[in-house]
């Protein structure tokens, strides 16, 4: 649900949890970590809140400029080729 969150621009913390010994969770905990240390988006909390920004998401958007590259380069029947 963070992504969600990230569109609004507005602070998004996350709580850390136990970890759970297993490869189940792993992918789970790359994704958060990611958010929170690569990108710079979420913040862990530890018991305050406080103000910072980033550059809201907008998913939809950078997924609709993909596919356009995509379609204006490959030749088939979208491209009208």
């Amino acid at each position: 649900m963070p992504c969600e969150a990230l569109v609004t621009g507005r602070p998004v913390y996350s709580l850390d949890l136990s970890a759970v010994p297993g490869d189940r969770l792993v992918k789970f905990e790359r994704f958060h970590r990611d958010l929170r240390e690569t990108l710079k988006l979420t913040r862990s909390f530890e018991g305050r809140l406080e103000a910072y920004s980033y550059s809201p998401l907008n998913e939809a958007k950078r997924i609709a400029r993909v596919i356009e590259r995509r379609i204006r380069f490959q030749p088939g029947p979208l491209t009208g080729e």
